[in-house]
């Protein structure tokens, strides 16, 4: 870690490449195993100096929903806040405001003489040495979940914000990464554990692959692409392969950075399966050395990196639709409220985005649940998973 000096003459740490790497190493970790959170939070707040870092936030497709994690704040402090004063939280509104991934001071959260007026202020903020000054960002915000995360300085380090933003700015594309990756995985195990098929929205592969094109693990939803052969194939040498040569381009340039300890190797990239299917791939480096142990199962306290992948299959709306229609009978609007019921939305949230009456919305649903011949809203979440399948072959 390298240091820059601050207002006041006082070191203050920035991040060098090392320390990312050694970072988005254990992001990628949590994609795996949630417990690497907090990790992250301490090594992060370890980085970046005298600022105490948190993460709260929930994710209803993968039932993600940890207790507000924290590292540095004090644990008395903490508990006063998850009983009180979290309802009181000033910078709150602003901070769930701002645009996603993109870090926000305190003071844009919430102008200063504002904060000041306040009870969380003056019972929260205050005592504990004045910690107003910080940043946070909304890593995301959608219908089915919601993750922030922020650090707090005391007054007297309030020289180190800068410097937490420029560290928040380089880590935030990683941490949303590492966010889409365990969707892909937690949602994969759960509908796993439903005896579901592999559908977009219900997770997708997950693999860690050795600098040489070997696989050390892959979960089911992995073996099963693998062996239908339209997104991986192995050669004559047992080594993986996209069919997608775009994807398999991207593929080599994330390995080949492997065996460079300085390269991050994180990457999203578009791919299609052998009928022109559409799929996201991310990308991520994993080195136990600077974990300690290692999800998966995978060797611990090797030297060998690992590059975990993440392949989430997608069905295209049209595609879709028209199945839909062509299968079931199903109207327009039939279609696009069962769509939104399979995608997790609420009655209430249905209506709210289709402008229509909650009554209405019960009556699609009925209807589409009758046409799709099953008896229950969880029915009519199975028809759509099986039907995205039918159609990735």
């Amino acid at each position: 870690m390298a240091s820059g000096t601050g207002a006041g003459g006082n070191d203050v740490p920035t991040l060098d490449v090392d320390k990312v790497v050694e970072l988005t190493s254990v992001l990628f970790a949590a994609a795996l195993d949630q417990s690497y959170w907090q990790t992250f939070l301490t090594r992060l707040s370890t980085s970046a100096g005298m600022v105490s870092t948190h993460l709260y936030g929930y994710d209803v497709k993968t039932r993600f929903a940890p207790e507000p994690l924290y590292y540095g704040y004090d644990p008395d402090f903490m508990a006063t806040y998850a009983e009180h004063y979290g309802q009181l939280n000033a910078w709150a509104d602003g901070l769930a405001r701002a645009p996603v991934g993109v870090p926000v001071t305190s003071a844009q959260c919430l102008p200063e003489e504002e904060l000041f007026a306040t009870s969380f202020y003056n019972e929260w903020v205050l005592p504990q040495g004045d910690v107003r000054t910080g940043a946070g960002v909304v890593l995301a915000r959608d219908h089915s979940r919601f993750f922030v995360l922020g650090g707090n300085m005391e007054q007297r380090y309030a020289h180190y914000e800068d410097g937490w933003l420029r560290t928040l700015r380089i880590l935030a594309p990683h941490m949303r990464h590492a966010l889409e990756i365990g969707r892909v995985h937690f949602d994969g195990i759960a509908h796993a554990e439903l005896g579901d098929p592999v559908v977009p929205g219900g997770g997708g592969a997950i693999l860690a692959i050795n600098g040489a094109r070997q696989v050390r693990y892959a979960n089911s939803q992995a073996l099963e692409l693998a062996e239908q052969g339209a997104w991986l194939r192995y050669d004559a040498l047992g080594r993986l392969h996209f069919v997608d040569p775009y994807a398999d381009s991207a593929l080599q340039k994330a390995l080949s950075g492997l065996s460079d300890g300085r390269a991050s190797v994180s990457s999203v990239v578009r791919a299609q399966d052998r009928w022109g299917h559409g799929g996201v791939v991310r990308m991520g480096r994993l080195d136990s050395d600077k974990l300690g142990s290692i999800p998966l199962g995978l060797p611990p306290g090797s030297s060998e990196p690992y590059l975990l992948v993440a392949l989430r299959p997608q069905v295209s709306a049209a595609a879709l639709d028209a199945q839909l229609q062509a299968e079931f009978g199903m109207t327009v609007s039939e279609i696009a409220v069962a769509v939104m019921v399979a995608d997790g939305l609420t009655i209430d949230e249905i209506a709210r985005q289709r402008d229509v009456s909650l009554h209405t919305v019960r009556d699609q649903v009925k209807a589409g649940m009758h046409k799709l011949g099953v008896a229950r809203q969880v029915g009519m979440v199975r028809a759509i998973a099986d039907l995205r399948s039918r159609i990735l072959g």
